[in-house]
Parts: structure tokens; sequence; C-alpha cells
């Protein structure tokens, strides 16, 4: 509901750094580039085989220890206004990696926005709203 209240008022126009919109645009890109080049090899890999689950669980624990080490030692500090063109291709270059089996799309992309300084909220709106062209 906070999203959809987001829309409404407009908050994705952005702040000091410009608009949102661009940047929301600039994540995407990554993720659909890889996504078109790499697609068919990496379902190839990942599911032609079944001794390839292992990498499940590889991923899946290692996100999550990504996770956890983004939430403890992320500075939290910048809201969504303060993302520069810069950190948004860094999220996208991060939704990109959930072309990888066991890789949640929003955990890997709040890890990103954790990792580049953002508060929790802050990265979890970047990343909800980088996933609507996308999904």
């Amino acid at each position: 509901a906070h999203y959809i209240g987001d829309l409404r008022q407009k908050k994705w126009l952005g702040g000091k750094t410009g608009s949102l919109l661009p940047k929301i645009a600039v994540a995407c890109v990554p993720g659909a580039v890889i996504g078109n080049l790499f697609e068919h090899p990496i379902e190839n890999f990942f599911y032609r085989d079944e001794r390839n689950i292992w990498w499940l669980a590889v991923t899946m624990a290692a996100f999550g220890l990504g996770l956890a080490l983004a939430e403890r030692f992320g500075r939290k500090e910048r809201e969504v206004e303060s993302i520069t063109y810069m950190d948004a291709l860094i999220v996208g270059c991060a939704q990109a990696l959930a072309l990888i089996p066991g890789t949640s799309r929003s955990g890997i992309t709040i890890l990103a926005g954790l990792v580049l300084g953002l508060s929790r909220p802050a990265a979890a709106r970047f990343s909800f709203l980088a996933a609507l062209p996308i999904t």
C-alpha cells in the first residue's frame, strides 16, 4: 500500500538527484540485456542435469549471507531521493543476477541498495519500482 501511495503522490519523480523514472529505466537495462543474451545458457546449465541442483543451495546460502552482512554493515543513511544513475545501474546489475536459480530478485536488489548505503525502506522502495517494468 505504501508503494501505491508513492505512485499516487508522484514520489517516483525524485528529488535532489532528479527524477526516479529514468533511473528506474536504467535499473532495468542490465536485466533485459543479460536476460536476452544468457537466459538459455543459464537454463541449460542449471536445469539440464539434476546434479547441478546443488547450485540452488549454494546461491540461496550465498545471497542470504550477503543480505545478512549488508544489513549488519550497511550505512542505511540514504533515502530514495539520493539515488544516482550509478546507484540505479548497480541495482540493475544486481537485478540481473536474479536469473541465477536460488536468487531472489527483490532480495538481491535490496542487498545492493543496502550496500550502497540506502535505508531499508529506500532500498525496498527502489527494488519494488525497479521490478515494475520487468515484471
